[in-house]
């Protein structure tokens, strides 16, 4: 039988199907039927968890893991291993992409799909490679599918499938993957634990034209990536109530993540600043509020707010009519907007009448940024302006009030390090606590010490095995004094020195440039250290991030020379789903790698007030690569190490890229 026939059966047998389905798993990872991919794409902003035994390289016994990503509306992404049951058979760690063409632009609703994929790029060697094309519609009740795949490995020539929805939750496919007509079943259950919307699944399937008969199948979990989801999976649940009819105060009530509270709308005032303002004390009756009793009473009950839920560095008072507040949050850690959120809503309950406002965000008790909400405008399109500037403002207090200084913070979180499909093994890890303690000593002045203590790791880390050369004693990482200062219009510098990776010691330097609204940064870095042997080393690399705020995208530019002395460049695509953030890399340096990574908050949305100590949760990071062009998966942990430390201007100051003009402007939706 032709294969156009067989194809042609495959269509014949869903006609007449009671509902459709669009992008659910297949047995290959990507979206689409049991073996063979649809046009649609993954749905935008979930996680898609994937195990099957489907044979993949006959006749031995396989086991395929498949973590497959919504990256954006019309773009999917996977990464998946594959380890081979034979003595010598190979493990294949390897990329998936599939790319939608956005048609529904051009024609809302439009019942076809066409999209363009590849499968297993990436790894040392490819053995399921193929590339393809594929369109897909809606006919009646049914989806259809039909394409043609370049190969070489699987799915060369022509394809076709589909599937129907037999019930809520249950569906029947059939398809032909260019040498078998496969037919089976997906079942899902959509399931809610712990505030998280979740879908588990199975698929079963079996080759109707193979002999013998075997059957395959796969477990399958879906999950939002948006952090505080709402029953949707992406919705985020709404920020504190404000006070007042019976609501929660907002110093009771969680936050939400939401990345459109942050993103949607436009700020306005942004300035940089180390310079202190003048202090001045108000009188009762100087520039009260329209309506207001006493607008000193309103201030000074504002800045108690402010201090009871744990900001630092605190003042509040006027300048002229404007009302201006300046605070340091240490406390709400998941988003630098969160507590700008706070602060924002405390303001508008403080009964000071229609004014302008300004917020001064303080980082290390320097001036960070200032959104200035004029009155008349929309509080969302606050003006950004860049200017290390200081406000001569009539304060309430002569000082700032719960000083940062000395203010000690003990920050916690695990690191894990995997060797996924190696020579070694399918996984090998190790998992360590990681703890961060942080002083800060004067504006800008930071002492920084991170510990890195394993605690659990796999046989082949443990002495004699195939990678015990990769496991590390409980040690210091870090142990550096590092000092930030604003030297123009949105120009900062940092220096550091101290222990430097663990065996160096040595200084560290960098340049960051944010002009306009904070989108685009450039920045140069640089690093010199001497380790143990009395060898130097020296990195020196330049930088460009832009941050693109209506798709919560973050890209990233690097090159030079790293810390290790490898010369190359490595470039970096990430998106914000909320405050988890996931992204992809390539790096071109003595050898080319590729691969991904997952940033999450492993804190509480509002962390204990900061005394003279503090503990606290921080992100938890987890990056997978694998070499490219090359004919093994050798392990390469020492390339394209930029020369920075933890505690750097980008991730410490800048919130990943978040302080930013469209970044913030969301959080001044409080002030009406």
């Amino acid at each position: 039988m032709s294969p156009y026939v067989r194809a042609a059966l495959v269509g014949a047998l869903l006609a007449g199907a009671p509902a459709f389905a669009e992008n659910g798993p297949s047995l290959e990872g990507f979206s689409g039927q049991l073996m063979t991919p649809s046009a649609w794409v993954q749905t935008d902003g979930t996680a898609q968890l994937l195990f099957t035994n489907a044979p993949r390289l006959e006749p031995s016994t396989t086991r395929t893991f498949v973590a497959s990503f919504g990256f954006l509306r019309y773009l999917e992404l996977a990464g998946r291993v594959t380890d081979v049951s034979s003595p010598k058979g190979p493990r294949d760690l390897s990329f998936n992409a599939k790319l939608q063409l956005p048609l529904e632009l051009l024609s809302p609703g439009l019942p076809l799909a066409l999209a363009i994929g590849t499968q297993d790029e990436g790894g040392a060697s490819s053995y399921f490679q193929t590339r393809y094309a594929v369109a897909s519609a809606r006919v009646g009740p049914a989806t259809l599918s039909a394409g043609w795949g370049t190969g070489p490995d699987r799915m060369e020539g022509a394809f076709a499938g589909g599937a129907l929805r037999l019930l809520p939750g249950v569906e029947a496919l059939a398809e032909w993957d260019t040498e078998n007509v496969n037919a089976g079943l997906r079942v899902s259950v959509s399931l809610r634990r712990i505030g998280v919307p979740i879908r588990v699944g199975g698929i079963g399937m079996s080759a109707l034209d193979r002999e013998p008969r075997t059957f395959e199948w796969g477990a399958t979990l879906e999950l939002p990536l948006w952090l505080n989801a709402g029953p949707d999976g992406r919705t985020p649940v709404p920020a504190a109530a404000p006070r007042g009819n019976g609501a929660a105060p907002a110093s009771d009530a969680k936050l939400s993540a939401s990345p459109g509270a942050r993103d949607t709308a436009r700020p306005s005032s942004v300035g940089l600043s180390a310079e202190p303002s003048t202090a001045l004390q108000v009188s009762p009756s100087v520039n009260a509020a329209p309506g207001a009793v006493d607008a000193t009473g309103a201030l000074r009950e504002l800045e108690g707010r402010l201090v009871d839920l744990g900001f630092e560095e605190v003042r509040v008072g006027l300048d002229g009519e404007a009302v201006v507040v300046e605070y340091e949050n240490t406390v709400f850690n998941h988003a630098e907007a969160d507590g700008l959120e706070v602060v924002a809503r405390e303001i508008a309950q403080a009964g000071l009448g229609d004014r302008d406002v300004a917020i001064v965000l303080k980082q290390n008790g320097l001036r960070l940024a200032e959104l200035r909400a004029p009155s008349g405008e929309p509080r969302t399109s606050a003006r950004w302006t860049l200017a290390p500037s200081g406000r001569h403002a009539a304060w309430i207090s002569g000082r700032p009030r719960n000083r940062k200084t000395l203010h000690t913070a003990l920050v916690l979180a695990p690191a894990l390090r995997t060797f996924v499909a190696t020579p070694a093994g399918v996984l090998d890890y190790s998992v360590s606590f990681r703890p961060d303690v942080i002083v800060p000593f004067w504006p800008g002045a930071t002492g920084f010490v991170r510990f890195d203590v394993p605690f659990a790791w796999s046989d082949d880390l443990r002495e004699g095995g195939a990678l015990r050369s990769y496991h590390d004693d409980p040690h210091v990482e870090y142990a550096m004094l590092h000092q930030a200062f604003p030297m123009a219009r949105g120009l900062w510098g940092m220096v550091g020195g101290g222990l430097f990776r663990s065996i160096d010691a040595g200084g560290v330097a960098e340049l960051l440039w944010a002009p306009g609204d904070g989108a685009l940064a450039l920045g140069a870095q640089g690093s010199w250290s001497v380790d143990d042997a009395g060898d130097e080393r020296k990195g020196l690399t330049g930088s460009a991030r832009l941050a693109v705020a209506p798709l919560d995208l973050v890209a990233t530019a690097r090159g030079g020379r790293f810390v290790n002395g490898d010369l190359g460049g490595t470039v970096q695509l990430a998106r914000w789903f909320g405050d988890t953030q996931l992204g992809v890399f390539f790096t071109s340096s003595d050898v080319s790698m590729a691969g991904a990574f997952l940033s999450i908050p492993l804190t509480p949305r509002r962390d204990m007030r900061p005394r003279w100590a503090q503990v606290r949760g921080r992100r938890f990071g987890y990056e997978l690569g694998t070499v490219v062009g090359e004919e093994h998966n050798v392990i390469r942990t020492d390339l394209g190490i930029p020369p920075l430390a933890p505690w750097n201007l980008e991730a410490s100051y800048l919130d990943d890229a978040r302080v930013t003009r469209a970044g913030l402007s969301g959080a001044l939706r409080s002030l009406r």
